[in-house]
C-alpha cells in the first residue's frame, strides 16, 4: 500500500521529469531519449532514497519503543503476582505462627499436669540395643491431655504394630517422664 507521502513524491517526481522534457523540444530524438532516460533513473533514485529513509525511521521508533521498557499493563500484571506472593508468605508465616503457638499451648498446659506415669513406659529392642519409648494408648488414657503428634512413630513389637512415643521428643517438648 502506498503512503500519503510516497504518492506526493511519485507525482512530483513525474512532473519534474515532463517540465524538464518541455524546455529541451530543440534537441535531436537521441538526445531526447537520452534526457528521459536520465530522469527517470533521477526519480526512480529520489523514490528508493525515500522509502529507505521510511524504513529507517520505522527502526528507530520500533527500538526506540523496545527502550521504554513494559507497559503500564505489563507494570500493572507484575505488581499484581508480587502482592499475591507477599498475601500467601504472609498466609504461611502467620498458619506457621499459629501451629507454633498452639505447640507452645499444648506443652505449658501439659507441664502443668502430672508427668508421664512410669506404667507407660516400655522397653523395646532396636537395630542398635535396647530403648525406652511411652505407649501411645496406655498415655493417651492416663494423662488428661494429648501428647505432640510430632514425637509419635510406629513399631514393630513381638509382631504388631504399636502406635508410641519418643522419650528424647517428649522431653525436649518440656514434657517430664515419671520414673516411679
Amino acid at each position: 500500500m502506498i503512503r500519503l507521502k510516497q504518492l506526493t513524491t511519485a507525482v512530483t517526481c513525474i512532473a519534474l521529469a515532463c517540465a524538464a522534457a518541455s524546455p529541451a523540444a530543440a534537441l535531436s530524438a537521441k538526445e531526447k531519449q537520452a534526457l528521459g532516460v536520465l530522469l527517470g533513473i533521477g526519480a526512480v533514485a529520489v523514490l528508493v532514497d525515500k522509502m529507505d529513509d521510511d524504513k529507517d525511521k520505522k527502526r528507530v521508533r520500533a527500538h526506540a519503543q523496545s527502550q521504554r521498557g513494559p507497559s503500564p499493563a505489563e507494570i500493572r500484571r507484575q505488581q499484581a503476582l508480587q502482592d499475591a506472593a507477599a498475601q500467601r508468605d504472609a498466609r504461611r508465616r502467620a498458619e506457621a505462627q499459629a501451629r507454633r503457638d498452639a505447640e507452645r499451648r499444648h506443652t505449658t498446659r501439659f507441664d502443668r499436669r502430672d508427668p508421664v506415669p512410669a506404667a507407660c513406659l516400655r522397653n523395646v529392642q532396636a537395630r542398635h540395643g535396647t530403648t525406652t519409648v511411652v505407649g501411645k494408648r496406655c498415655a493417651d488414657r492416663r494423662t488428661d491431655t494429648r501428647l505432640p503428634q510430632a514425637c509419635a512413630f510406629d513399631i514393630r513389637d513381638q509382631g504388631r504394630t504399636r502406635a508410641v512415643y519418643g522419650t528424647g521428643c517428649l522431653q525436649d517438648r518440656g514434657i517430664r517422664i515419671s520414673r516411679r
